[in-house]
């Protein structure tokens, strides 16, 4: 048995407060020819109730799942996109190299954000945090139930986790996707911006006030025009039932409410910021914003993005650091929104002045940036990882 497969096998039973000691490996034959994880062929065959996948070159023993509760002890349920399944897999194969879910670490190679460098009683650490409903997983990893209640790494990216499937809540679906109306069902899915944002067989599709992923057979009534919450100009007007309003320097669709029943299951009925109570400028579709608005929900400041359409309202997107960030530009005359609680920090070279997240740990960040110094400011703030 690898090293990685014993470390973590040795992680889930310090977790889960079971015995002192690791099992010596050599009392383990988990992954024994025809068994989960061994090579396999039409002249080699797996173990009965197994198949022989082509995860590898040389095949590779698994069994489908979910639930995880079907993977033998010392295997992990891992998303594999490009079977458009989820099998039974070894540990190491879901182990990255740098500080994110899974990765080794030490004092010289810490984690990322509020992941916890875990002991595995072997001499070994590996990167990792308890898990549950209430204690969602960063992007990229899950939290698993077998052998360990606790975050693990997705493999080869992120299966559909649930996408089309019926639903009636949130609880219903994968960590990544959401229970909205769709027609006169409720299906589980996910925003997106292009179709690339979306798995194999879906595709980003305007529908109702918002735009999210959909299987590519969905016979579906579209909107022309940007949807709830993407940005809007005198020449890209917004789908029909939206107005262009616009929120300082930028301007979106969207439409007024009276309570959330109005709004599309993605957004909020929500009382304005009273810095947006009189729009600054706007093109000649925008119309004077009246309070409250359906809000979509997306990010915070700080949280990743490629464009403005990633970011909550009113806030722009730095997308020259690897990741992007959501933030808006301050000055000692115009400090940062209060509702942000934010820091007014001045960056190096051609980032100007912005608004960040103050933190007092790397646990009060986001994944991919830690709490540092940056600009000229003493104060200590959550910024990307360069």
């Amino acid at each position: 048995m690898s090293r990685s497969v014993r470390h973590l096998i040795c992680l889930s039973i310090l977790l889960l407060g079971g015995c002192e000691a690791c099992i010596p490996p050599e009392t383990n034959n988990f992954f024994a020819n025809g068994l989960i994880g061994s090579a396999c062929s039409a002249s080699d065959p797996c173990n009965a109730g197994l198949e022989c996948s082509n995860l590898s070159e040389a095949g590779y023993c698994t069994a489908s799942c979910p639930p995880e509760e079907s993977c033998p002890f010392g295997t992990v349920c891992g998303r594999v996109e490009q079977l458009d399944t989820t099998l039974c897999l070894q540990p190491w194969m879901l182990f990255k190299t740098s500080g994110g879910v899974g990765a080794s670490c030490s004092d010289t190679d810490p984690c990322d954000g509020c992941l916890e460098c875990l002991d595995d009683g072997s001499g070994a650490t590996v990167c990792s945090r308890p898990c549950n409903p209430g204690a969602p997983c960063p992007d990229g990893s899950h939290c698993g139930t077998r052998p360990l209640q606790a975050c693990l790494p997705d493999i080869l990216g992120a299966t559909s986790d649930g996408l089309g499937e019926s639903c009636e809540s949130d609880d219903d679906c994968g960590s990544k996707t959401r229970c909205v109306l769709n027609g006169a069902e409720r299906i589980c899915s996910k925003g997106c911006t292009v179709d690339g944002d979306c798995p194999s067989g879906f595709g980003c599709k305007s529908a109702s006030f918002d735009t999210r992923c959909e299987a590519d057979d969905e016979n579906e009534i579209y909107f022309t025009g940007p949807a709830l919450g993407r940005l809007c100009n005198g020449t890209s007007p917004c789908a029909d039932g939206l107005d262009c309003i616009s929120f300082g320097r930028l301007s979106y669709c969207t439409k007024s409410c009276r309570s959330a029943s109005v709004c599309p299951s993605d957004s909020q009925c929500n009382d304005l910021p009273a810095r947006f109570a009189a729009p600054q400028s706007a093109p000649e579709t925008a119309k004077t914003v009246s309070s409250p608005q359906c809000l979509a929900r997306r990010g915070e400041l700080g949280s990743k993005c490629s464009d403005e359409n990633d970011c909550p309202l009113g806030l722009e997107c730095i997308n020259q650091i690897p990741g992007g960030f959501c933030t808006v530009e301050c000055s000692s005359t115009n400090p940062c929104p209060d509702e942000l609680n934010a820091k007014c920090i001045k960056l190096s070279g051609n980032f100007g002045i912005v608004c960040l997240k103050p933190c007092t740990s790397s646990c009060d960040c986001r994944e991919g940036t830690s709490c540092r110094r940056v600009g000229t400011s003493r104060s200590f703030v959550c910024f990307p990882k360069l």
